[in-house]
Parts: C-alpha cells; sequence; structure tokens
C-alpha cells in the first residue's frame, strides 16, 4: 500500500468517504459514497472532490465524476456491489513521480486468515477546529470462512485500532472509511461498505471482495490494466505468527509490588484519557525502581495489547538487537533477515499495526531515541524509563525514594518476617537504606536466604564503608551507584561467597555479559555437571542476584554487574585478582560455547545471534591483555557473522578487536594475526572504504611472502584478496599482474585437482574481461571450463561459475547467440544442484532476463525482473545489495520499451535505496544514480539530470579516483555493475 495514493472524497450532498488511487487519474472507493453523483444530467460534472492523503506540493481538492458502475446500484441492499470509480478531471493527484503505475488485485485462496491493513478517513477524527479529517488505519485479519454466504470479506480490526472519538448522534466510529483499500501484502483485496451503522462493536468492517470487478459489466473499459493475483502462499509472511496480548514481559507481576499507587494511577490515567499519542518517561536515580513500575504497568495492560515489548535502550545496539527480536516475534519481515534490517522492519510493523506498548529501559537521553519513536506515535504507547532529567516527549512521572511504611512492606515480605514485633527494626533498615526499592529487595533477600537477625544485618551495615562508589555507568553519563545500594550488594556478595564459592565466581563471570538474555551455556561451570551449575543459579536467584526468563535464560542488572566488575576494598569476589579470573572465565565460556570453524554457516546462526551481544560487551569491555587467543578467535569469526548480518559497525570493531589482541599475544608476524589482519581488512572494505582496505592487503600480501614464501597457500590466498581489491578500485594492470602470478604459482605448487586452481584462472579472466581484453578472457575462459568439467563434471560449482563467466563475457562483446544458451544452461544447472533459493540461482536468472532484453525478448525479460526482485527480497531481505542490481535493471528493461515514464519511479526508487543499503561510496550507488540521471534526461527533466550527473561524476572521482574505469568513460553508455558476475 502506498499512502500517497489514500485520497479523501467529498460529494455534492455533503458525504465524505475514502478512496484509493488505483491508476493514473482513477481512484476506486465506496459506491454509496458518491452514487448520488452519478451521471446522468442532471448531475452538473465535478460533483465529486478528491483530495489525496500526502498530497506533494499542495492540498486543493481535485474535480471527479464517477465513471463506474454504468447504471445505479441499489448498495443499501447489495452491499457486495459497493464499490465505484471515480475519474479525476485532471489526473494524478498523489505520485511525485507524475506516473501512478495500476495496482494489482488480490484474491485469498487459503483457508487461513491473513493480516491485512489499509488507511481510512473516519468522520470521528475530523481536526478542532477544522473540517479536515485525520487518517487512520485500518488493520486486522481476514477469516475467509465468514462473510461467504454474504458475498463479502470480514476484517476483524486489531486491537487497539479505533478511533479515538467516536461518531456523533449514536453513529459507528468508522463512518467516513467506506471506500477504504484494504490490502494483503501489496494486493488489494477488498473494499470497505456500507457502514455498520447497527453494529454493537467497532471491531468488525465489512469488504466488498475486488478480486471479481474485472468480470463486472463495463469495469475493464475504465481500468483495463488491472489484474489479480492469488494471495496464498505469498501473504503467509503477513499472517499472525503471534497471539495478541503476548510479548516478551515476565507473564505474572513480581511477589511484591508496593507504595507506587499514585505513579501507577499517573501511567494508567495518561493511557484511558483518550489521547492518541501516548509518550510516558518515568524518572528517577539508580535503584528507585523505574523499570519495575513499567513493568508492572505493562502488564497490567498485557490483556488488552497486540504486543507489549521491552527493549533496553541504554546504546543503540541495544535497541537494534531488541527490535530484531521484535520482528521475529511478529514475523515481520524475513525470519532470517540480518539484525539492521529486521530492525526496520520492526519499527515498520509498529507503524502500521495499533495496540502495542513498547517499554524503552534505561535510556540515556532523549536524542538517542529520536530514530525509535519517529513514526510511532499515532500508533500504541510508549513507557521510557531513564536517569536523564529530559526535556523527554509526552508525560513525564518523578520516581521518589518509597514512602517508609511501604519499604518495610517490602523488606518483610523479601526478608519473610512478617510480624508486628520485627517493624521497627525494619524501619530503622529502610531509614539506612534510603527507601530505595533496589537495595530493599536485596537486604530483604539476604535476611531471608540466610537467617539472619534484622538488628545484625542493620550493624553489619552500618559498620560498612559509607563512602559512593565513584564509578560511571559504562554506558551512562549521569550518576554514581547510590551508596545504599552499593553497601547491599557488597553485603549479599561476601555472603554468597562464603556460602558458595562456585555460585560467587559464576555470578562475578555473569557480570562481563551483556545485562539481558545470557545464555545457559554462558553459564556452565566447569568441571561440574549442569545439574550443579544449574543449582548455583537458582541460589543466585533466591538473593535477588539474577533472574530467570522464560527460556531459562538469565538477566541481571546492570547495577550489580557495575559493582561486581570494578575493584574494590574487602570483597573476595572484588578484588583486583578475583575482578580478572572473572573477566577470564568470561572469555573461556564465550570460546567454548561458540560455534567451532571459520565462516558461520546458517545452521549455526541462531548460536551466534544469542551470543553476539555477549561477545560484543566482553569486547568492549577488555584491553588487549585481557582476551586469550582463542577469544580473539572468537571476535573474529564473529565479526564475520555480524558482516553477513549487515552488522558492519560492529564488524569492523570485533575484527579490529580480535587483531588487536592477536598482536598483543603473538605479534604482528604470527600466521594467526596475518589472518585477523586480512579479516579486519575485509570489514572495512565492506564498510565501504576501500582505500583505507588496501594498504592492509598490500602490507598482509607482504608479511605473507616473507613468513611462508610466495606459493604457500595462505600467501595466494593473500594475494587474491589485493588483487581483487585492485581490480575493484580501477588498478587492472596491476591486479592481472597479480592473478597471472597467483595461477602460475597454484599451478607449479597445488594439487592440479584442486578447485582452486580453477578458481584462480576464473579470477584471471575477469581481470582480463574488466580491462577489456576479450580474446584472452574467452580462451582462458573456454580451457578452464574445459578443465572443470573434465575434472568434476559439468554440474559442479566451480564449472557453473566459469560457464556464467563465460557467458557474460559473450553478451560484452555482443555475441547474444553464444550468451544465451549458455545462461540457459547455467540457470538449469543450477536450478538442480543449488535449488531455487540459491542467490547464484538468482544471479542466473538476472543474468538470462538481461539477455533476453538484449536479444528483442523484453517482455519475457520484465516478466522474470519483475518476479525475480521479489524473491530475492523474500529470500534474502529487502537489504540485500543483490536487490540494487535486479531492481536496476527491471527499470532498464522498463525504459528498453520505450516506457521511460513508467521507468522513472523504480530509478528514483532504485538510487534512495542503494542509498540507504550502501552508501554513496559504492560502485552499484554511483551507477544507480547515474542511471537516474540518464533517465530525467529522457523523461524532459534535462536541469535535474544534468546537475545529478555532474554530482555523480565528482563522488565518482573522489570515491574511485581519477583512473577508474567507471570515472574514465563515465559519459559513455557503459552498462557496468547492471549485470553483476559471481
Amino acid at each position: 500500500m502506498d499512502l500517497r495514493r489514500v485520497v479523501e472524497v467529498w460529494c455534492r450532498h455533503g458525504q465524505f468517504s475514502t478512496g484509493y488511487l488505483v491508476a493514473d487519474g482513477l481512484v476506486l472507493t465506496s459506491y454509496h459514497g458518491v452514487g448520488c453523483c452519478r451521471p446522468p444530467e442532471d448531475v452538473p460534472p465535478g460533483s465529486i472532490q478528491v483530495r489525496a492523503l500526502e498530497p506533494v506540493g499542495k492540498t486543493d481538492w481535485v474535480p471527479g465524476d464517477v465513471c463506474w458502475p454504468p447504471h445505479a446500484v441499489d448498495a443499501g441492499s447489495h452491499r457486495e456491489l459497493d464499490v465505484a470509480l471515480i475519474r479525476l478531471a485532471v489526473g494524478v493527484v498523489a505520485a511525485e513521480s507524475g506516473v501512478v503505475p495500476p495496482v494489482r488485485f488480490g484474491r485469498i485462496t487459503g483457508p487461513d486468515r491473513v493480516a491485512a491493513d489499509g488507511v481510512g478517513f473516519p468522520d470521528a477524527e475530523v481536526r478542532q477546529g477544522s473540517t479536515r479529517r485525520d487518517s487512520m488505519p485500518v488493520r486486522g485479519h481476514i477469516d475467509p470462512a465468514h462473510g461467504v454466504k454474504s458475498g463479502l470479506l470480514t476484517l476483524k480490526v486489531d486491537v487497539g485500532i479505533v478511533p479515538s472519538r467516536t461518531g456523533t448522534s449514536g453513529e459507528h466510529p468508522w463512518k467516513g472509511v467506506s471506500g477504504t483499500a484494504v490490502f494483503c501484502g501489496d494486493l488489494l483485496v477488498g473494499v470497505v461498505a456500507v457502514d455498520r451503522r447497527l453494529a454493537d462493536t467497532a471491531s468488525v468492517l465489512s469488504l466488498v471482495p475486488v478480486f471479481t470487478l474485472p468480470q463486472l459489466d463495463g469495469f475493464t473499459e475504465h481500468f483495463a490494466a488491472c489484474t489479480v493475483a492469488d494471495v496464498g502462499s505469498a501473504n503467509a509472511a503477513a499472517s499472525p505468527r503471534f497471539t495478541p496480548g503476548g510479548g516478551n514481559l515476565p507473564t505474572v507481576l513480581p511477589d511484591v509490588f508496593v507504595g507506587r499507587d499514585a505513579e501507577m494511577a499517573a501511567l494508567c490515567g495518561v493511557g484511558t484519557a483518550g489521547v492518541v499519542v501516548i509518550t510516558q518517561t518515568v524518572h528517577g536515580l539508580a535503584g528507585i525502581g523505574k523499570s519495575t513500575l513499567a513493568l508492572c504497568y505493562a502488564i497490567g495492560q498485557m490483556p488488552g495489547r497486540l504486543v507489549s515489548w521491552r527493549l533496553t535502550a541504554d546504546t543503540p545496539e541495544h535497541i537494534t538487537a531488541g527490535l530484531a527480536e521484535l520482528a521475529r516475534y511478529v514475523g515481520a519481515g524475513p525470519p532470517t533477515a540480518p539484525v539492521e534490517e529486521a530492525a526496520r522492519h520492526a519499527k515498520s510493523w509498529l507503524g502500521r499495526h495499533g495496540g502495542w506498548l513498547l517499554i524503552v529501559d534505561n535510556a540515556p537521553h532523549p536524542a538517542a531515541l529520536g530514530d525509535l519513536l519517529h513514526g510511532l506515535h499515532k500508533q500504541g504507547e510508549v513507557v521510557i524509563t531513564t536517569r536523564f532529567a529530559g526535556p523527554w516527549p509526552g508525560a513525564t512521572v518523578e520516581l521518589e525514594p518509597l514512602p517508609p511504611e511501604a519499604s518495610v512492606d517490602l523488606l518483610a515480605a523479601h526478608a519473610n518476617l512478617r510480624g508486628a514485633e520485627s517493624r521497627d527494626e525494619l524501619r530503622l533498615l529502610a531509614d539506612e537504606l534510603g527507601h530505595l526499592p533496589l537495595a530493599l529487595v536485596h537486604a530483604g533477600a539476604f535476611i531471608g536466604e540466610a537467617a539472619v537477625a534484622v538488628s545484625d544485618y542493620l550493624a553489619g551495615l552500618r559498620s560498612a564503608p559509607g563512602e559512593i562508589l565513584d564509578i560511571e555507568h559504562p554506558d551512562e553519563e549521569t550518576g554514581a551507584l547510590p551508596p545504599s545500594v552499593a553497601r547491599t550488594l557488597r553485603i549479599t556478595v561476601k555472603h554468597i561467597h562464603r556460602t558458595n564459592a562456585e555460585a560467587g565466581r559464576l555470578l562475578s563471570r555473569l557480570a562481563w555479559f551483556a545485562p539481558e538474555a545470557i545464555p545457559r551455556s554462558l553459564a556452565a561451570i566447569p568441571g561440574q555437571s549442569a545439574v550443579q551449575a544449574a543449582q548455583a543459579v537458582r541460589l543466585l536467584r533466591s538473593y535477588s542476584m539474577v533472574n530467570l526468563s522464560d527460556d531459562g535464560s538469565i538477566g541481571m542488572h546492570r547495577l550489580v554487574q557495575l559493582l561486581l566488575r570494578t575493584p574494590g576494598p574487602d570483597d573476595p569476589l572484588r578484588s583486583p585478582d578475583a575482578v580478572a579470573l572473572a573477566q577470564a572465565a568470561a572469555g573461556a565460556a564465550v570460546a567454548a560455547a561458540a560455534p567451532e570453524g571459520g565462516r558461520p554457516e546458517p545452521a549455526s546462526w541462531p548460536t551466534w545471534r544469542a551470543l553476539l551481544p555477549h561477545i560484543d560487551a566482553l569486547a568492549r569491555r577488555s584491553d588487549a591483555s585481557d582476551v586469550s587467543v582463542p577469544l580473539a578467535g572468537v571476535f573474529g569469526n564473529a565479526a564475520v557473522f555480524a558482516d553477513d548480518q549487515g552488522l558492519i559497525e560492529d564488524a569492523v570493531r570485533l575484527a579490529t578487536a580480535g587483531w588487536t589482541c592477536l598482536v598483543h599475544h603473538l605479534g604482528e608476524q604470527a600466521p594467526e594475526t596475518l589472518s585477523a589482519r586480512n579479516n579486519m581488512a575485509g570489514a572495512i572494505d565492506s564498510a565501504g572504504r576501500l582505500y583505507e582496505a588496501l594498504p592492509i592487503y598490500e602490507a598482509n600480501l607482504a608479511d605473507r611472502v616473507r613468513l611462508h614464501g610466495p606459493g604457500h597457500p595462505a600467501t595466494c590466498h593473500a594475494r587474491h584478496n589485493l588483487a581483487y581489491a585492485y581490480e575493484n578500485s580501477g588498478r587492472l594492470d596491476e591486479a592481472i599482474r597479480l592473478f597471472e602470478e597467483n595461477l602460475e604459482l597454484r599451478r607449479r605448487a597445488l594439487d592440479p585437482d584442486d578447485t582452486d586452481l580453477i578458481a584462480a584462472a576464473d579470477s584471471l579472466a575477469g581481470a582480463y574481461e574488466s580491462r577489456g581484453d576479450y580474446d584472452r578472457a574467452i580462451e582462458l575462459y573456454l580451457s578452464t571450463l574445459a578443465e572443470a568439467v573434465e575434472r568434476h563434471g559439468a554440474e559442479h560449482p566451480r564449472a557453473l561459475v566459469t560457464r556464467n563467466n563465460l557467458a557474460y563475457t559473450y553478451e560484452s562483446i555482443g555475441r547474444l547467440d553464444l550468451a544465451v544458451p549458455l545462461y540457459e544452461e547455467t540457470l538449469r544447472l543450477r536450478r538442480k544442484v543449488l535449488g531455487e533459493k540459491h542467490p547464484y540461482t538468482l544471479m542466473s536468472r538476472n543474468n538470462l532476463a538481461v539477455a533476453y532484453r538484449g536479444i528483442g525478448r523484453v517482455a519475457e525479460a520484465h516478466d522474470e525482473l519483475d518476479a525475480l526482485l521479489a524473491d530475492n527480497i523474500r529470500i534474502l531481505g529487502v537489504d540485500h545489495p543483490d536487490n540494487i542490481v535486479y531492481r536496476s535493471n527491471l527499470a532498464r528493461v522498463i525504459a528498453a520499451s520505450g516506457e521511460w515514464t513508467h521507468a522513472l519511479p523504480v530509478f528514483e526508487e532504485n538510487a534512495d535505496e542503494a542509498v540507504r543499503v550502501l552508501g554513496d561510496a559504492q560502485i552499484p550507488t554511483i551507477l544507480a544514480r547515474k542511471y537516474l540521471a540518464q533517465a530525467y534526461l529522457q523523461v524532459g527533466r534535462a536541469e535535474e539530470g544534468r546537475t545529478l550527473l555532474d554530482a555523480v561524476y565528482a563522488d565518482a572521482q573522489r570515491f574511485l579516483g581519477e583512473d577508474h574505469p567507471l570515472v574514465t568513460g563515465f559519459h559513455g553508455s557503459d552498462r557496468g555493475a547492471a549485470v553483476a558476475e559471481d
């Protein structure tokens, strides 16, 4: 659904409804809202007015007339016919590009309910003092089994999606949304029918199914381009994967929650005051109970919420990770999407759905939440907890220490002391602890578990050092650990160590990880059974030092972690040696839990995903001298995983940390160090900083030659990486020299059956092709392909790569008669060997489609590229770089048929996506922007085209250098990366 195509409809009798721009100048809406203005002659032209939801550059009404149905309809009696088309007098009203491609209709074929959404204009949402109505999401689920007899679809509206004010005179709150187009994915499946004024609920709307409209008299005369596709399995990802009312919050309230009635009433009061924008902030010092209050409020709200979710917000990485988990929980986006892409899917899902509640816990300052909160406020509720005073959006609830009697109640409950005789002593203890809930909970848990007298505990507390632990939280700029909290924690930690030293050491180890979702694999105790480790965790939980999630993972308050990572006097677990041992034990646990092997395979991704935040936390908190050689290797493998997931900054940080640690332990020339340096260069290269990576590649090759000699496999690998970097930077002669040297050394030194030999020859042929030396490239490709087929068979993946690249070279010199059969054979074999979902199979579909365009089979090329782009997004994710290639080729195929105005929005989308996904410095981005500039020139927008072309040329010079082929041939018609090689 495109919000720019949602329109508000008004007829001359004062009736309002909603519509959707289904094609250029053509609006689909409900009949009963505009039927009174259907010609005959006594209705003047322009009796209907249409205004876009988000008009580009104007807010004027546009006149229009009903063009279909051809005769009057009794929509009240036959609601299945309550649909009409409006032809606008002045054409497009809501498309930046000037072109509105026709929408596709959808038919729900399966028995399962499917997610659906739209946007309408309820009369109840008229702005104060204005006649303009605010928009409202109309979303929920369609159950195909309902409404069969009436010929309608039934939309069950999601919890929390309801106009904020009811209609007047007893009218239904949804009055005015008639005509709203409802989508399943990108398919329009229904139009909201006659208002259900007699309904007793606002949670159900009726839809006219649109897939039958092309069969009705005269419809296709006005909407000839309409097509129908099955929703079916293509919409399975949009179907609900979770039960409304759930989330990642604890399923029950804390055992004891006292003294916060006024604050809870304040939170509930805002949430029930009819306010559309609900953002609240709970502010107070560390240990005051901010998170507990927010959780108790949210748990009480859960039954009426679509989903309730808690995000740790102390770092951007934690926000991203929490959003990614939300995306996986609600089924937003591909389940294997990288973390940052999944986070974007979650934000999009939150923006499209209502009734959710989001706890943003431990936010450092308002600026840190700008990206998160943008676009969310009109849909659900956000509760922020923070130590920072603000200013924060929305209402603020200031938390003070607990009232004295509530403090005594909290202490008594955790100490299991219910008698009135103990309250005086507990009152003295509460005063000593400053009435801070965190300190009270830990003190009470200690008294109850250790069975000590309150007076003895109070005496010990008073004799403990009273100075403030003057260290800052590592991720915040405000607040030291409150003295009462520090003192109670120190007492508990000492007691745990005396009671069960192994549990005490485990507690210290857990302090080095991220505070939430610590896998049980990181809590294993060397030399002890899983049962013994579980008993240690249980002991820590009994003292309220850790908490357990429903999935068994461990959580630990960040203040407890902070204390245990900080050396302190008179504490066996916090001596400098004990802190160092705990850090080393945390590293050993990570090294033991990490999957073995080199590059992480998809089967190991769930394990890496669970470990990554804890590996990153350990890396951030460790100096090179603190990290073992095995742990440095884990940092390197985690960097590769982060790179694969699109977490480029994490990849660079972890790869750099791993290399730095190995330099410290093994020296710069150790083989392991050189491998880590190569991986660091690769991460920097992935970040678009090729010229920063080049000197690292060069140094790595020189060191490999010096250490191993020129023909060693590791040296050949380093030489290949440098050559490939040279090729990407346009230094083709240097790249070819290195590729030639590599091939000769591999022929001389390696097993001639080794596929690396074929790969070396293939890489050299590709460099010849890049330089324009096509004869040498073809000759080498042919001999390499023959050798690969002879030794490994025609279906071997390496032979398929060479066959594909040979086809590409033939295509480059115009020999499509030779290229097309090779592309077809490669695609057939890849489907057989690798399957439909393999990236190489998808790439082969692209290459064949582009070749079809070259031989005039434009319609086949268009259909294949259109389907390919959708498949690639579904399989590999919306942020995969290949989408840029495929969308570019789709736009160029549309343009090749002479439809430049239809191609332009595709070129524009591709340029925007290339910048978003890859940044400005990448070749696909430069090409995407270049093609857009050329499209502007073709459609007569010459000034925009020339301005953009000059800007892209300047960027290409800056990023690629004057000698890069893309720069030297910039104003030609080079095809560049429009067809990518394997």
